[in-house]
């Protein structure tokens, strides 16, 4: 999203030479799995920076089929994770990984004949060489990060299929924003790393023209176009203008304090290519932040929570909202057919329209994590937050008696919980 990464794949990467020599290149120690981790943090230990190329397309012959597990890649890898541990982990990391291993041995079932013998084999050989990684240890903690036996958050989908999409539709991204360009900046810049080609943004300024400065000064080679209501019309409103301006063939909203990996726009593009939907939708992480210093935006991600990832389901979305706003890519046909946000609702106004949309068509859904959307981390932040939702909530609900779903009888069967098909029968009626 920023343009950088914490480590690099061997398999996918250039380095300057002058660098590559001044380090020693990759150590011996490690055979293979791994070395290009330890290779990634010593570079940035010195300084460097590991710069993303997400227009650069790279094939990787790794797997025969989906979770793979190879014997050697297996073994070597919790070996190499744990001599990693001792240079660039903290005590407590390098405890963790041994507590981690006797899991693994004590607990776990084996994905392949003798896999135990050969982990307590490789655990052997690795204390002939872990007091030379504690000898070369680095004193910057930050630069190493150990979720157990990865390096860096997975998102979901490394499996799914993909292809290089040739003449696509023009696709509208629409950003409403609140008088905050520090926010808006990087949310910006997740857009100018998008692998898809064909897309124009619309910025919504609700009030004040006070973005618009940043905006050409740094974003110019966006296909950008900005609108600012003066006066504070509500995000609903904003919303509505940005489909309005729209002059794509699909939308996708993107609020200025959430962010897209490179391949979102082309992930859903590809996704609602497959079908005749109207619609689709892909994962994403919830982040709680804490936020350091609002201009420059400074902020501390205190975690990355993968709290969405359901099948579409017409009942399931009548109940609740599991669609972030973000996620979701639709026609525009939907926008000029029933409508936009509800500009009395300034919140669950997202719901509301999926809920409205989906009488219209279903909804693709892209087993894929794509972006993500920040919330406060701040206890006293988060229960103002929530009792504004449950209050919009009581609003919408009172809406939705009104509404008029058809659905096959299979959706109400697969949904199955009691508790919430009884609120479903008190709060809406359905076509016979």
């Amino acid at each position: 999203m920023t343009g950088e990464t914490s480590w690099m794949s061997g398999a996918a990467f250039a380095v300057r030479r002058n660098v590559f020599e001044r380090i020693g290149g990759f150590d011996s120690r490690i055979f293979m799995y791994a070395e290009d981790v330890d290779l990634s943090w010593r570079i940035r230990a010195l300084g460097y920076k590991l710069q993303y190329c997400p227009d650069v397309v790279i094939h990787h012959y790794s797997y025969q089929k989906k979770n793979e597990v190879k014997p050697v890649q297996y073994t070597e890898a919790i070996k190499n994770n744990l001599l990693l541990r001792y240079r660039f982990g903290s005590i407590h990391d390098i405890l963790r990984g041994h507590y981690l291993f006797a899991q693994i041995i004590l607990f776990h079932k084996e994905p392949f004949k003798n896999a135990k013998r050969q982990l307590i084999k490789k655990y052997m050989q690795h204390w002939k060489n872990a007091s030379f990684f504690w000898k070369t240890r680095i004193k910057d903690k930050t630069i190493g990060k150990f979720l157990d036996w990865d390096y860096e958050i997975n998102r979901e989908g490394a499996f799914l299929k993909s292809k290089a999409i040739k003449n696509g539709p023009k696709v509208s991204v629409v950003v409403r924003t609140c008088q905050r360009p520090s926010v808006l900046r990087e949310t910006l810049v997740t857009l100018r790393n998008q692998t898809y080609p064909d897309f124009e943004v619309i910025i919504v300024e609700d009030g004040k023209e006070i973005s618009k400065t940043m905006i050409e000064q740094e974003f110019s080679d966006l296909n950008i176009r900005y609108y600012a209501t003066n006066e504070k019309q509500g995000r609903s409103v904003a919303g509505n203008i940005g489909c309005q301006m729209a002059e794509g063939e699909f939308i996708n909203f993107l609020d200025d304090d959430d962010l897209f990996f490179a391949d979102h726009l082309e992930t859903l593009v590809l996704g609602i290519s497959k079908t005749k939907k109207l619609a689709a939708y892909a994962f994403a992480f919830e982040t709680p932040i804490k936020i350091i210093k609002k201009d420059p935006y400074l902020y501390e991600v205190k975690d990355y929570v993968s709290r969405h990832k359901e099948k579409f389901n017409k009942t399931k979305l009548c109940h609740h909202n599991y669609i972030p706003i973000q996620c979701i890519m639709f026609s525009k046909k939907l926008f000029e057919e029933l409508g936009g946000f509800d500009t009395t609702l300034d919140y669950l106004e997202d719901w509301d329209l999926w809920v409205r949309y989906m009488q219209m068509t279903d909804f693709e859904c892209v087993p894929k994590t794509t972006s993500i959307y920040r919330i406060p981390y701040e206890r006293e932040i988060q229960n103002k937050r929530q009792d504004e939702l449950d209050q919009a909530l009581k609003v919408v609900r009172k809406k939705h008696e009104n509404y008029i779903i058809n659905m096959p009888v299979s959706d109400l069967v697969q949904y199955g919980e009691e508790s919430k098909w009884e609120i479903i029968l008190k709060k809406f009626r359905f076509n016979r």
